[in-house]
């Protein structure tokens, strides 16, 4: 294990997020995996950090397409 630093948040909304899914995690987890809980949770929209309502699995992916060589 390494060392953890805590300090203030940059941006309130990630911490917003996160509680979020964390209270959302319960409901998840009964009789599932962690991987699956984690794509579930992918799935949520998150609407303060994107200019819409876009979901974290959906903007990763659209990163990536953009940065892709092949998309070009």
């Amino acid at each position: 294990m390494s060392r953890a630093a805590i300090g203030k948040t940059a941006s309130r909304q990630v911490t917003g997020v996160m509680v979020d899914f964390a209270k959302a995690l319960e409901f998840y987890l009964e009789g599932e995996s962690l991987h699956s809980v984690s794509l579930k949770l992918a799935e949520a929209p998150c609407s303060p950090l994107y200019d819409a309502a876009i979901s974290p699995d959906r903007a990763t992916r659209s990163l990536f397409a953009k940065s892709s060589p092949l998309s070009s």
